[in-house]
């Protein structure tokens, strides 16, 4: 195989507060109009598009400036020939729209003055940024930005002469114009799909997603990942005909054979089709089917680890179904309040966990005794199964290294984690397709959550940690997490001075928050945000309902719930 290795939710809970400035430049949906090369559909079926004004005579610097970011959302439907009425001719052929997004809070719209003759400052709090690629970066709650515009005389108007590549647009208008794309990659061993999640705009989507699909995967998703696309394969505009996206690619692609090929496809296949507008799809290379003689492969996308938690409940290892307590088939009696912080494992394997807090130890069942497997100088954090039947975890005070444990044959490892040096580890949790790894940390009153690649070799083992990602900027403090699905983290933490809650925090989009329960203190999830669990201090367990929680059970006691993971 010659495959090589280069170099994670819908935005409309968060996206709130500036629907009155967005509905001021909207006027309705197109009935019409001409078809471009490279566009799958002049706008999506439930997209909003808006209409920007052109200049007007007299307009003074502000009021250009006002109108041009006016003009910004307006662009992704009309290619931006509004907008760039409001520049001067050079700065026409230099600004590059494409060149990211910013994004601000619609609670707060854009402050616009002149700072003095010719120069315009636009202060405003951003939400989020995304880049040429489309890759989405949150920002901290109240982060504030000035841009600052040059204007110059054309004639008897005023016209922008120097401003920042990209665009400039509310949460609200950003929500409807673009939408989250996840890139499909692979794991080493060719068995699972690893997301990296995108935002494109949605009348080009198809064409962005496969563009930025033969760039490769963000720099710290990149070691943990397989691609199979040659370098310097490009792709012409792809066009969608009742469902299926034809997508033309280079010459340079022919070079992928056998293997290669089965998995290029499968990564077109599965990023394609998660547009709404494409069922299927069939890629050429010049008049060559790239499909032809070629088996399609089917890796995992986001597998389903069980509905019913795992935990202690009147001293044995019990599991919930119906709101019944049920003790597992070979749990024993255990020592009172010895073991905690369980991780149970995706197949065959014991349940393990914490005891104190420096010891992990497999729990005893009728056939089996109690194994410790790691004893540290000091606290661990809890452990996490990865779907390799290894259990992870490390020193809270971190020196920049894990550790795994085979809970079968005790044999343990090492795994770099240069990111995590001199952070206090808080919580620890491998991705289900086992090429990641999502992390809580502490250093200086700074709590971050940190998403970075799982290096593995083709049989799985870990060989580092790669470089870290930050996500879900708008948490101020967590102490918890787990994965929902293959793109989204549950955290329980605290955004914005509201009371301690599980949040939505995707990796690659804005942090949504739930309902609150009181006196939470543990989250697991089986598959999607509907199949979430929480526990409290004492014993309570709470399952989704709806869009809030029900509790299970009247006098139902559970402590430290989990599922596989």
């Amino acid at each position: 195989m010659t495959t090589r290795r280069p170099g994670p939710r819908a935005l409309a809970a968060v996206l709130i507060g500036a629907c009155a400035l967005a509905l001021s430049s909207c006027v309705g949906l197109p009935t019409s109009g001409p078809v471009h090369a490279g566009v799958d559909s002049a706008v999506e079926p439930d997209a909003i598009v808006f209409l920007a004004a052109d200049p007007r005579p007299g307009d003074d610097p502000e009021q250009i400036v006002r109108g041009f970011l006016d003009a910004n959302p307006a662009g992704v439907a009309d290619r931006f020939e509004t907008a760039q009425k409001y520049l001067t001719e050079a700065a026409r052929s230099t600004w590059r729209p494409g060149g990211g997004v910013t994004i601000y809070s619609g609670t707060t719209p854009p402050s616009v003055h002149e700072v003095e003759p010719g120069h315009v400052a636009v202060e405003l709090t951003v939400a989020a940024y995304v880049d040429e690629t489309g890759v989405y970066t949150e920002e901290a709650p109240g982060a504030e930005k000035t841009i600052e515009f040059s204007l110059a005389r054309v004639g008897d108007e005023w016209r922008i002469s120097g401003l920042d590549d990209g665009v400039i647009m509310s949460a609200v208008n950003f929500g409807s114009q673009y939408r989250q794309v996840p890139l499909y990659f692979l794991s080493p061993d060719l068995r699972f799909f690893v997301p990296d999640t995108r935002w494109f705009p949605q009348g080009n989507a198809a064409t962005s997603a496969v563009q930025a699909l033969l760039r490769g995967p963000v720099g710290w998703l990149a070691p943990g990942v397989i691609t199979a696309f040659p370098s310097g394969t490009r792709a012409e505009p792809v066009t969608i005909t009742e469902g299926v996206a034809e997508v033309g690619l280079s010459q340079e692609v022919l070079a992928a054979a056998g293997p290669d090929r089965q998995i290029l496809l499968a990564q077109l296949q599965q990023t394609l089709t998660r547009l709404p507008q494409v069922r299927r799809v069939h890629a050429t290379a010049g008049q060559v089917d790239l499909e032809e003689g070629v088996t399609p492969i089917n890796p995992t996308l986001d597998p389903a680890v069980g509905v019913n938690p795992i935990g202690i409940s009147d001293g044995t290892l019990a599991t919930v179904a119906g709101g019944e307590v049920s003790p597992l088939p070979d749990s024993v009696p255990l020592a009172a309040g010895r073991y905690g912080a369980l991780a149970v494992p995706y197949g065959d394997g014991p349940v393990v966990g914490l005891v104190g807090d420096d010891t992990l130890a497999t729990l005893p069942t009728a056939e089996t005794e109690s194994r410790t497997l790691l004893e540290a100088p000091g606290p661990l954090v809890a452990p996490s199964y990865d779907r390799f039947g290894l259990v992870w975890t490390g020193a809270q005070e971190n020196e920049g290294r894990l550790l795994t444990a085979d809970p079968v044959t005790g044999e343990q490892t090492e795994v770099a984690a240069p990111a995590l040096t001199g952070r206090h580890l808080r919580a620890l949790r491998v991705s289900r397709d086992g090429a990641r790894l999502a992390v809580i940390t502490e250093a200086d009153g700074d709590v971050a959550v940190l998403v970075g690649a799982i290096v593995r070799d083709e049989q799985g083992t870990a060989l580092d940690l790669g470089g870290a990602q930050r996500v879900g900027q708008a948490l101020t403090d967590a102490t918890a997490l787990v994965w929902i699905d293959e793109q989204e983290l549950g955290v329980l933490g605290i955004a914005n001075n509201s009371p301690q809650t599980v949040h939505v925090v995707p990796i690659g989009g804005p942090t949504a928050a739930l309902p609150s329960v009181p006196d939470v203190v543990s989250i697991a999830a089986g598959r999607g945000e509907h199949e979430l669990w929480l526990g409290t201090a004492n014993g309570d367990l709470y399952a989704r309902s709806g869009n809030g929680w029900r509790k299970v059970g009247e006098d139902l006691t559970l402590t430290d719930p989990t599922l596989p993971g």
